[in-house]
């Protein structure tokens, strides 16, 4: 990775809001701030509320998108990612308030936000506004000291003991000096709250509690209803860890984007690398809409399909001359398959999620993905009928937002399909016969973008995966 490349995401980013005079400061975890710069973890940035519609529209004019953390979304905090040209993710918390606590919960918002503003100074690394060493050993002994008021948080607190300790011990202050430092005095709470100079434990149970009795008026959740609040993180954090494994998610919903083309050209192997590289971070499904069908219903559908002889007239003709009914059958049922399957891809995506789907249907005869039924040539009431039922279905498919259509000279497709293994695979004659009758394949889309995919899969793969955070940022811009 290069670091030159991730950090400049960042602080360009920073930059800008510098010169559009958007407040700001780095208020916690300073002592990874080189790490946030360069990619390796995220950055914590504190920009008061009334700058929050400035700071969110700089932020997606450069490219940043917003997530939603589907477990634990709390009010004031939003996720800002982006992808940088070495297909990193850069990610960005920004608090619009101080929301702080337990880990799981962060059940008070602390009227510290001019504090912050006030005690900021220019970093050494990145010349970013970071809090002085004063004013975070003040905020960190009360954060220290609520995640130390419950026996649940206090296990929380201890599964990242070492970070939190580089922290303190990064600020180097004694805890007599920081007292009076901002709105909340801390002179009966601190006798035993585990920290010096040179020391960091676990603060007093009771002090802490006598802290958050304190600091009470300031919860955002009912105090007597925070146990049920506990249990119910607990419960939702592990189904997602070990059933749903979901990521950070779209807040006003997802996409839909395909990714379709001839055989050949490369799509399972652009689906997997989308997959991959998105899916460290967003909650992605993968559907496909080809042959949509499990092993089961597809040898069904080829039992009522047709005889060999029309097999050999759609493989020689994708656009029928003489339908039999077995494969007027067949096409409807196909139809209706790939209709199911864009109707679930698109739910899915209505949740939030990105949804990359293995081909998109197109409404046009002949085509693959498309309607297989010539109503011009029905030649029989029952196959008119079927032609009718067909030519609504895919009127009524519903469109993807984005479809990748991939494209390569003939003979670099011929000599791909050569090397794949596959049953059934199609042969050189039919390979440049689906070349030549998809050359103006329009799929159901929003928005259709023709991919020459003929250079090394490398070069390729990151002029894909750049193009389609584009796709994304613009949207959400």
């Amino acid at each position: 990775m290069s670091s030159s490349c991730s950090s400049h995401q960042v602080l360009f980013f920073l930059k800008v809001l510098d010169e559009g005079s958007v407040p700001y400061v780095s208020w916690k975890n300073n002592h990874e701030l080189k790490g946030a710069l360069s990619g390796e973890t995220d950055l914590d940035v504190f920009i008061p509320l009334e700058y929050r519609r400035a700071a969110i529209s700089f932020a997606l004019q450069q490219g940043w998108i917003r997530l939603v953390n589907p477990v634990a979304e709390f009010p004031w905090i939003i996720h800002l990612y982006k992808l940088d040209q070495d297909l990193n993710a850069r990610h960005i918390h920004i608090y619009f308030k101080v929301v702080t606590g337990e880990s799981w919960l962060k059940e008070f918002i602390l009227p510290f936000d001019t504090l912050l503003i006030s005690e900021r100074e220019r970093s050494e690394d990145g010349n970013i506004w970071i809090l002085n060493k004063r004013a975070q050993a003040y905020l960190f002994t009360i954060r220290h000291m609520l995640k130390g008021g419950s026996l649940s948080s206090r296990i929380l607190y201890r599964r990242e003991f070492d970070s939190y300790q580089d922290e303190w011990f990064q600020c180097q202050q004694e805890i007599k000096s920081l007292i009076d430092m901002g709105p909340v005095n801390l002179s009966n709470y601190v006798k035993e709250c585990g920290l010096g100079i040179n020391k960091f434990q676990m603060p007093s149970l009771i002090d802490s509690l006598k802290l958050r009795i304190t600091l009470s008026p300031f919860l955002r959740l009912s105090w007597y209803l925070l146990p049920i609040y506990r249990v119910s993180s607990l419960i939702t954090r592990y189904m997602n860890k070990y059933l749903y494994r979901k990521k950070k998610i779209f807040p006003g919903g997802g996409l839909v984007i395909a990714i379709s083309g001839i055989d050949g050209i490369g799509k399972s192997t652009m689906l997997k690398e989308v997959n991959i590289c998105f899916g460290k971070f967003i909650t992605i499904d993968c559907l496909a809409i080809g042959k949509p069908q499990n092993r089961f219903i597809e040898t069904i559908r080829k039992l009522v399909s047709y005889s060999k002889n029309s097999r050999n007239i759609e493989k020689n003709n994708r656009l029928q001359k003489v339908a039999t009914p077995g494969y007027s059958i067949s096409s409807v049922i196909l139809a209706l398959l790939r209709l199911k399957m864009a109707r679930k891809a698109v739910k899915r995506a209505s949740e939030g999620k990105l949804i990359i789907v293995d081909r998109w249907p197109t409404d046009t005869i002949g085509m693959m993905d498309g309607p297989r039924i010539n109503i011009e040539s029905c030649n029989s009431y029952f196959i008119n009928i079927a032609a009718h039922i067909e030519h609504w279905i895919y009127q009524s498919m519903p469109r993807a937002d984005l479809c990748i259509f991939l494209h390569a000279p003939v003979q670099i497709l011929v000599d791909r399909n050569r090397d794949r293994i596959k049953n059934e695979k199609e042969t050189d004659e039919e390979i440049t016969s689906r070349f030549e009758q998809n050359q103006n394949f329009e799929p159901i889309a929003r928005k259709t973008i023709y991919f020459e995919n003929d250079g090394p899969l490398v070069q390729k793969r990151k002029e894909l995966l750049l193009l389609i955070w584009r796709e994304i940022s613009a949207r959400s811009f």
